[in-house]
């Protein structure tokens, strides 16, 4: 009868055993809209990255350890998941990024081209390389700036001596 016991107590044992129940984080659910579904989308991808690789982590030393082709082949499609996860979210970076890039550059171009209307309309100096004007302007600008301020012009004369070799 001691045999019969111990496995009684053994199964007892192994029956009341439970494990530990971690409390689900609560998510709190979004009123999708034109207005926030990029921060819809961000925030759920973002999530669904972080579940994946938790997941993975928890059960990859066990999978790996039981060898089952089933179990490895859905650890397989977990990272692949997870992995598409994390592209689509680079994606997305990547195409706000650009979004910003175009605002920035095409406010550059309004600006730049602003100024060349406004140079070409009555300021003829747009910088001091630059001179926009009719061929009378460039004249008298010619010869204004002769007047007022002496050209200076440095020369150098370099002379280049070719050795010969004695043989």
């Amino acid at each position: 009868m001691l045999m019969s016991d111990s496995i009684d107590t053994l199964l007892n044992e192994l029956s009341s055993f439970s494990l530990p129940v971690t409390p689900k984080p609560s998510t709190q659910s979004m009123n999708v809209d034109d207005s926030n579904i990029n921060e819809y989308i961000v925030k759920r991808t973002s999530h669904l990255i972080d579940t994946s690789i938790d997941a993975i982590d928890d059960i990859k030393d066990y999978i790996v350890q039981g060898q089952n082709p089933d179990e490895l082949a859905a650890l397989s499609e977990l990272i692949s998941a997870a992995t598409k996860s994390i592209e689509a979210l680079n994606r997305i970076n990547l195409l706000n990024k650009k979004a910003e890039f175009d605002k920035q550059l095409k406010e550059m171009d309004i600006k730049g081209k602003k100024e060349i209307a406004g140079n070409l309309q009555g300021n003829t100096t747009v910088n001091n390389t630059l001179f926009v004007g009719s061929r009378e302007d460039i004249f008298k600008k010619l010869l204004s700036e002769v007047d007022s301020e002496p050209i200076q012009a440095t020369v150098i004369d370099s002379v280049v001596v070719e050795e010969k070799e004695d043989k």
